[in-house]
């Protein structure tokens, strides 16, 4: 076998391996089995990836999802903040999510998407909390 076929040969395997074909997995990389997942680490996993149709299908199950926290203290906002998700971050902001939380590092939602460079999402952010001390104030 000269070089040119056992090079393609390699990448006929590679590729069907990443595929998922021939070795057994049938793995969507991407996409999470939710199977033995919490409904809290779901839904934070959606806001991080912007996908509201299944925060509100998991609202719908469990209001008190909004308020949930992940690891190291994480909140839905937090992430959706982090990954610029504004349709997310609307959402958890309409339903009553807290836009000054803060996780066990300190990092509150606004700080998130300024650091990582969501300014948009950022502004959504500052606009929840200027309402929030305004109806506190009043």
């Amino acid at each position: 076998m000269n070089t040119k076929h056992r090079l393609s040969g390699v990448l006929a395997i590679v590729i069907l391996g990443f595929a998922g074909l021939g070795c057994g997995g049938t793995e969507i990389p991407g996409v999470a089995d939710d199977s033995n997942r919490s409904a809290a680490d779901q839904f934070i996993d959606a806001a991080y990836r912007g996908d509201v149709a299944k925060m509100k299908t998991l609202l719908a199950q469990d209001a008190t999802l909004v308020k949930a926290h992940g690891e190291r203290g994480t909140t839905p906002l937090l992430e959706a903040a982090r990954a610029g998700q504004n349709g997310a971050v609307q959402l958890l902001l309409e339903h009553g999510a807290d836009p000054m939380a803060r996780d066990e590092a300190g990092d509150t939602p606004g700080n998130a998407a300024m650091v990582e460079r969501h300014p948009d999402t950022a502004k959504i952010i500052a606009e929840a909390m200027n309402a929030k001390r305004g109806a506190a104030a009043q």
